[in-house]
């Protein structure tokens, strides 16, 4: 396959140029100008679109194999998991409150040179899932889940890495507290051990979309405040936050029709989230494109050992082309996960993807 003319952003190689893009056996064979064509060789004409390296989603649920009985009170053999393909592991859903555990957890880590990821929520400061303590958990006439919850958890797991020289990622960041303690911890960490999370709905929402779409913005850890979802903004330009994860969540549309504290947490993400980056974070002048492709491709990739996030030669023939200026209203149809719980649905956005390529296979969009 060929891809003729394509703007390749690829921050890995600190590539942003117009260039054609040759793969074979599943692997990247070419990136440079003018490649010609072979006789009968599949070519993509991507003049006025982007190829980047396929985005890697370090968060998301897929419910497949289903619900399992781990519960946060051992650690799983992380060993013999690591020799049978795991690549990380996570309390991601019910946090480990015993820090004595957290303490023994990250010490095999350190010595396995794996990575463990944190859903930091202490239950103790949630009364109601799903939604911010503030004005609009207060018109619900409910208490909701307040900002401690996280910042409390972050700063213990963030000072623990440091003594044990664990490798951890906080998962969903959401309150302005949070960003600015892993700013503190960060300045310290000389061996590359802290990175953290941004959801596109976290730099995207307020607690506002609760009051207008209901339990499609119920999440954990809440859409909280204006002021919080700014220094998400700004955590993200300055580097403190390091990854973009959709924390995708699918749910069942009569799970999600119950009452606000009876439905589920979570939202899909996974077809959103490149154009809210755009629309959100380029678009509106914090970022740079290269530097959003940093945060979903190259920097996830980095942190797991992937084969991925990068487009040299001899890498896994991955790409992501599209179009980042095109203005599309999301609709059910355009999903096609089996849920449609997104509260972004109706939203005008930007930035469209025309083809998805994995070891040389195309998908191609349906309206491309």
């Amino acid at each position: 396959m060929l891809i003729k003319g394509a703007r390749v952003i690829d921050p890995y190689n600190k590539t942003d140029d117009v260039l054609d893009i040759r793969t074979k056996d599943g692997s990247i064979a070419e990136v440079k100008k003018d490649i010609p064509p072979f006789d009968g060789e599949d070519v993509i004409d991507a003049a006025h679109l982007v190829a980047v390296p396929g985005l890697v989603d370090v968060h998301a649920h897929f419910r497949d194999p289903g619900q399992t009985a781990r519960t946060g009170q051992a650690p799983v053999d992380m060993e013999l998991l690591k020799l049978k393909g795991a690549i990380g592991f996570t309390d991601d859903g019910a946090p480990v409150m015993d820090e004595t555990l957290v303490r023994q957890v990250m010490l095999e880590a350190a010595r396995l040179h794996t990575v463990l990821s944190f859903h930091e929520e202490d239950p103790r400061y949630v009364w109601e899932a799903g939604v911010n303590s503030g004005r609009v958990s207060e018109s619900m006439g409910l208490k909701g889940a307040d900002r401690r919850a996280e910042y409390i958890m972050v700063e213990r797991d963030l000072r623990m890495a440091l003594e044990t020289g664990a490798r951890i990622d906080i998962q969903h960041v959401s309150a302005k507290e949070s960003v600015d303690i892993i700013r503190k911890y960060k300045a310290k960490d000389t061996r590359g051990l802290i990175h953290a999370e941004a959801t596109p709905h976290h730099f995207s929402l307020t607690e506002e979309a609760v009051r207008e779409k209901g339990t499609l913005a119920k999440v954990n850890p809440p859409l909280r405040t204006e002021e919080d979802r700014q220094a998400l903004i700004k955590g993200i330009a300055d580097g403190t936050l390091d990854l973009i994860a959709t924390d995708h969540a699918p749910h069942t549309a009569d799970d999600k029709a119950k009452d606000f504290t009876g439905a589920p947490s979570g939202m899909i993400g996974l077809e959103t989230a490149l154009a809210l980056g755009i629309t959100n974070l380029v678009d509106a002048g914090y970022i740079t494109l290269i530097k959003l492709i940093e945060l979903m491709s190259t920097n996830p990739a980095g942190l797991y050992g992937l084969k991925a996030g990068k487009l040299s030669v001899g890498s896994p023939a991955d790409i992501v082309i599209f179009d980042p200026y095109e203005e599309w209203t999301v609709s059910e149809q355009d999903i096609h996960s089996l849920s449609k719980n997104s509260p972004f649905i109706g939203k005008t956005l930007h930035g469209r993807v025309k083809y998805t390529i994995c070891e040389s296979k195309t998908h191609e969009a349906a309206d491309s």
